[in-house]
């Protein structure tokens, strides 16, 4: 009984896979054209110091990196350097790996323990010079949405100072304001103020470049006034 059971460990070994023990601290720099330079510290020979471009593969715009070792490791970490400006569509690893972006590169950090090293990474890569006229461009015409807002918010912070006014002329002047360009007829049809008294208070407000009165066929047509240049009213 004793040597039945003995033959039978003894055939059980002989056909029982045997694990090697692997190990990796490797870094993958993958260049523009899908070459990838391996570096670091593994014992496995796929893993060793090289540079190959089996592991990627283009399809259209996309990449793809492709690091798949049926072969168990004890532990690994590795990490991964994309092509500068890259970005990353899709990524499939064993653990949670951890991202690090600098010099227009990115960086991909994982590690594994007790499993097969199989890290797949789909990337695209932008635009590796900038376009430096469409950028100017861009720029440009920032400016002049700037300058044009703050010059129009400058001549509206510009207020009618109607604190040196009659009250005919506070009444004259926010109805102007309301309707924009008016006749001195609408004017006086609407305030109900005697013509004389109307005539002299638009003379007198025209005088203080708070308004402007233009002459249209028999009619005077009366707007608000721009400032002068130093942002004044006289």
């Amino acid at each position: 009984m004793r040597l039945i059971l003995l033959i039978m460990i003894l055939s059980f070994a002989s056909v029982a896979p045997v694990f090697a023990n692997f190990y990796a601290d490797v870094e993958f720099d993958v260049g523009n054209d899908g070459v990838v330079t391996i570096s670091g510290n593994s014992n496995h020979p796929l893993l060793a110091d090289s540079q190959t471009n089996d592991l990627t593969s283009k399809k259209g715009r996309y990449w793809l990196l492709n690091i798949s070792i049926a072969d168990n490791f004890s532990n690994y970490i590795y990490r991964i350097k994309l092509p500068r400006y890259s970005s990353v569509n899709y990524l499939k690893t064993p653990e949670l790996s951890r991202f690090e972006y600098g010099d227009n590169s990115l960086l991909i950090i994982g590690t594994g323990e007790n499993q097969k090293f199989d890290v797949v990474v789909q990337y695209s890569i932008g635009n590796q010079k900038p376009n430096y006229f469409q950028g100017a461009v861009i720029v440009s015409f920032a400016v002049v949405v700037i300058l044009v807002y703050w010059v129009s918010k400058n001549r509206r912070s510009h207020k009618i100072p109607m604190h040196i006014l009659t009250d005919r002329q506070k009444r004259i002047v926010s109805f102007v304001v309301k309707h924009k360009r008016v006749t001195q007829k609408e004017l006086q049809d609407e305030l109900k103020l005697p013509k004389s008294s109307l005539s002299r208070n638009v003379e007198s407000l025209v005088r203080k470049n708070i308004l402007k009165k233009n002459q249209k066929g028999m009619s005077n047509v009366l707007s608000i006034n721009v400032p002068d240049s130093s942002g004044k009213f006289r």
